[in-house]
């Protein structure tokens, strides 16, 4: 049993500094309030911390004056059923709760980490090299800050194994990447991987990861915001498979996800709510696939005006549904087109005056579905494979009307009518000739085309 309270020292280890190992014994206790260092550790330093079976270490109120605000240590280890409580924590450099090089969590182990702030990397946790989760184990990080990456935890590799939990809200990296995570990779196989109430000021709102993020589960962000691009996923490199993606809530006018591979970016399900933002931005090297099985978006007033979503790089196949609801008045659509820069995708409306009269639409694998967007009545579509395009609707000439959407053609006025005005929809639209007069050629265009009739006969 250790406790400690209102110790201060100049040094590391506010309350303890240990050149060698701390070993928390089965059902041991450390407690450490109110303690400051100079140096690393502002509760204690360690070589390495082992936390044996139901060993407890709690810190509250401690400040370090470089790195770990209530722990610095090497390695640290919770074995089944440990747990390790930091809450009001600080670190004048990295890690607000805890500087370690790794951190390993066995069954039923449990660390908590409650508002903790540091002006280096790491707002809760900083970890030099991986952070292993295994089955059953949790980690829970929130109300947190950072002057620089990983608002809640910056890790070399994060590592969640099926049934382990990691929980991080309310996260903050205002001046720099990765509002709640920075990782160098992710590799997660649990069933739910969930950051919410993250903020960057720079890219990665939810989740930063430099090299690879694989994610064979859910990876839900909620109320994340990036003040460039990846305001809820920003990947940089390697390559990306995650099999379902929840974006609720994006605040920021970059792309949703931003997503950069080497070889292999694939993403199997994505929901998409409340985005201000374009969707995502996706590239792959030109050897390289991007690969979208189904993205579900849910179109809101904040989405209206977001730039177009972007695949560049390799070839690609985007799977897209658009749920615009009464967005536009001229429905919805699921729209691709290709630029010198790559692919542009968006759910959007049809471009006036063509519409579809459509609450949904769908994109697959990359390719729109020409002649979704109609030219309407009155008119005669004059590039029918480009059906973004409102300009190639032009109104039927005088003469002729048009009874049809999306018609290539219009037809003339019929014997005995005519008509001087353009875009009219009906033959009942083309004017009849005055008694006593008749058209004897279809398509007539004026009343001066209308002929007297002949002596002996009469216009019927």
């Amino acid at each position: 049993q250790f406790w400690a309270a209102g110790v201060h020292s100049d040094e590391a280890g506010g309350a303890a500094d240990i050149e060698g190992d701390v070993v928390v014994g089965i059902t041991g206790e450390v407690v450490v309030n109110d303690a400051h260092a100079g140096r690393d550790g502002g509760g204690i330093r360690a070589a390495r911390v082992d936390v044996q079976p139901g060993g407890r270490m709690s810190f509250s109120g401690t400040r370090s004056g470089a790195g770990g605000g209530a722990l610095s240590c090497g390695p640290i280890v919770l074995h089944r059923n440990a747990s390790v409580q930091i809450e009001n924590s600080y670190a004048a450099m990295a890690g607000g709760g805890m500087k370690v090089d790794s951190l390993d969590t066995f069954a039923d182990a449990r660390l908590e980490i409650v508002n903790a702030t540091s002006k280096g990397s790491g707002g809760g946790i900083m970890v030099a090299n991986a952070v292993q989760i295994r089955p059953n184990a949790t980690i829970v990080v929130r109300d947190t800050v950072s002057g620089s990456a990983g608002g809640s935890i910056h890790v070399g590799a994060l590592l969640l194994s099926e049934n382990g939990t990691l929980q991080v809200s309310n996260g903050s990296a205002p001046a720099s990447f990765g509002g709640c995570i920075f990782a160098g990779t992710v590799e997660s196989n649990a069933t739910l991987l969930a950051v919410s109430d993250c903020d960057a000021g720079s890219a990665g709102g939810g989740l930063y990861v430099r090299q690879s993020l694989s994610v064979n589960g859910v990876l839900r962000t909620t109320r994340t915001r990036g003040a460039v691009s990846g305001s809820s996923v920003f990947v940089s490199g390697g390559n990306t498979y995650v099999t379902a993606l929840e974006i609720d809530t994006v605040i920021g006018y970059g792309a949703a996800v931003a997503v950069t591979a080497e070889h292999t970016l694939h993403l199997e399900k994505v929901e998409l709510m409340r985005a201000e933002g374009a969707m995502f931005d996706l590239a792959a090297n030109p050897d390289g696939a991007v690969v979208v099985e189904s993205l579900n978006v849910l179109v809101n007033n904040n989405f209206l005006e977001s730039a177009a979503s972007r695949v560049s790089g390799g070839s690609h196949s985007i799977s897209m549904f658009c749920d615009c609801g009464e967005a536009w008045e001229g429905g919805c659509l699921a729209a691709a087109e290709e630029t010198d820069e790559g692919t542009e995708i968006r759910c959007t409306s049809c471009p006036l005056p063509r519409s579809n009269n459509r609450t949904t639409s769908r994109l697959i694998n990359s390719m729109m579905t020409y002649g979704e967007c109609a030219c309407p009545f009155g008119t005669r579509d004059l590039d029918p494979s480009r059906p973004s395009i409102g300009a190639s609707c032009e109104l039927c000439p005088t003469g002729e009307y048009g009874p049809r959407f999306n018609a290539s053609t219009c037809d003339r006025c019929p014997l005995g009518r005519y008509s001087s005005a353009e875009g009219i929809a009906s033959p009942d639209d083309c004017r009849m000739c005055e008694a006593g007069r008749a058209s004897a050629v279809l398509g007539a265009k004026s009343a001066d085309d209308c002929e007297l009739c002949p002596l002996g006969t009469s216009a019927g």
